[in-house]
């Protein structure tokens, strides 16, 4: 056992100093690498509405054409899936799971909007926005 950590030691302790040794004879050596300009590499960040990431991207500036025209971005709600048995069908909306009866908020473009669930089909569901009797519904994208 003592023989083992003896020559553990031995290795480790020759390696740094091959490491240290090799560090000395670099010392004076010129290399040919090329000179880094750190400037050439600096992000710059516009607020023109564009994506830094991907400027040639319009959503940015038609979100921007929208709120500088004054008008109020549109309602969007979308049915991201259905699940559930037959008898206790759930419904995904927004990111927001609803099965029949319930209500909750659920956050759009325009803001949070109050909704309801009325009925939960095989690819689609119907809902009421608080304050309103109309019925909205809402279809999985796949489904026409």
């Amino acid at each position: 056992m003592n023989l083992a950590r003896t020559i553990c030691l031995g290795i480790i302790l020759l390696n740094g100093m091959e490491k240290m040794a090799f560090a000395a004879d670099t010392k004076g050596v010129s290399t040919n690498a090329p000179t880094v300009d750190t400037n050439a590499y600096r992000s710059v960040f516009d607020n023109k509405g564009r994506d830094p990431f991907f400027p040639n991207s319009s959503r940015q500036a038609l979100q921007a054409s929208a709120d500088s025209a004054g008008e109020q971005p549109a309602v969007v709600l979308v049915l991201k899936g259905v699940s559930g048995s037959a008898e206790h069908r759930l419904a995904i909306i927004n990111d927001r799971t609803f099965a029949v009866g319930d209500e909750d908020e659920v956050v759009t473009a325009a803001g949070r909007i109050r909704l309801r669930c009325v009925e939960i089909y095989d690819d689609n569901a119907v809902v009421v926005i608080d304050g309103s009797s109309e019925k909205i519904d809402l279809r999985l994208p796949n489904h026409f």
